[in-house]
């Protein structure tokens, strides 16, 4: 009996050896291991936000803190207590000249970037307000929540413009369109709505996803439409035909995060399973795989898309030279 079990463990040995082995052979190509971090938080990073000009880092946390850091050297600039409770998103204007948040405290803050005073704070959403977008055409922005509802902001005043309930459960993303037309709004029921921006009027339903959709992002001229959750898959939709166009996975756990590469369509994605991938949008090609050791949260391109940054739950921050998957 101990020989026959000693047979049978040998050939287990045997099969996992050859299967790492392709799978080595097969992946090799595609992975590479994350730099050197360094931490940035005494708890996990839930946002990253460069400035419009590309000059600082922000961090947001689960403590509510912001950590600025100086891109040119890597150093810490400052400290902004913003919330007390997780930073969900950090957005600017395009001019640069607020910093907008949103936390776990259901509150949303704006702040006067460059003397970094804050201009108001107020409550947003019951049960946390998730996510913030800003409007490319207009002093607007658009925050979502827990409380199944989308709100359209003025700045700096925080006059509310209009509201409605557009799902039936937690909305936790949110997307303006490149032409500021329309914007998109995706949640736990796994629906993603377009609505026509003046008037909150619902354009349709995409429907595609089996679980909760976590993150939404337009490319930069409007004609993809990228999606992404807790069904590890990767969607990517065509707005002009509004049907989708690749599923792309690669992902084995929640998906959270995805952020396009600026006046690109290559996008990167991130989450639960300890991979951060690059894709080509037109294609569905997947570019390039990063292996890490904890999951991810929180991702973000600089502006000039030389950089590519990774926030964690062990408070560190990956910075990715581009120049790995970019000619």
């Amino acid at each position: 009996m101990q020989r026959q079990l000693l047979t049978q463990n040998l050939y287990k040995m045997k099969r996992l050896i050859f299967l790492l082995v392709f799978i080595t052979a097969y992946t090799g190509s595609l992975f590479s291991q994350l730099p050197e971090s360094w931490n940035a938080h005494f708890s996990k990073i839930y946002s990253v936000s460069f400035s419009p000009d590309g000059k600082y880092l922000l961090s947001g946390c689960y403590d509510g803190v912001i950590t600025v850091w100086d891109v040119s050297n890597g150093e810490m600039v400052n400290e902004i207590f913003a919330h007390v409770d997780a930073i969900n998103a950090i957005e600017f204007t395009s001019d640069g000249k607020y910093m907008l948040t949103a936390s776990s405290d259901g509150r949303v803050n704006i702040y006067d970037w460059e003397s970094g005073d804050l201009v108001i704070s107020a409550p947003a959403h019951s049960g946390g307000a998730n996510s913030i977008s800003v409007s490319p055409v207009s002093d607007e922005f658009m925050t979502v929540g827990n409380d199944q509802r989308f709100r359209i902001w003025e700045i700096p005043s925080m006059r509310r413009v209009l509201a409605d309930a557009t799902h039936q459960s937690n909305v936790y993303d949110c997307s303006y369109s490149p032409d500021g037309s329309n914007f998109i709004t995706v949640g736990q029921d796994s629906h993603i709505k377009v609505l026509q921006t003046t008037r909150g009027e619902l354009l349709t339903t995409l429907r595609g996803h089996n679980d909760e959709i976590r993150v939404v992002q337009y490319n930069h001229d409007g004609r993809f439409l990228v999606t992404a959750g807790y069904d590890k898959v990767v969607k990517v939709w065509d707005i002009r035909t509004r049907r989708e166009r690749h599923s792309l996975r690669g992902h084995i756990e929640h998906i959270y995060v995805v952020d396009f590469m600026p006046n690109s369509n290559i996008l990167a994605s991130a989450g639960d399973d300890l991979y951060i991938i690059i894709w080509n949008i037109p294609t569905g090609e997947r570019m390039k795989t990063y292996a890490t050791d904890i999951s991810t949260k929180a991702i973000a391109f600089s502006p000039d898309g030389k950089m590519l940054v990774f926030g964690d739950e062990n408070g560190n921050l990956n910075v990715i030279d581009t120049s790995e998957f970019v000619d």
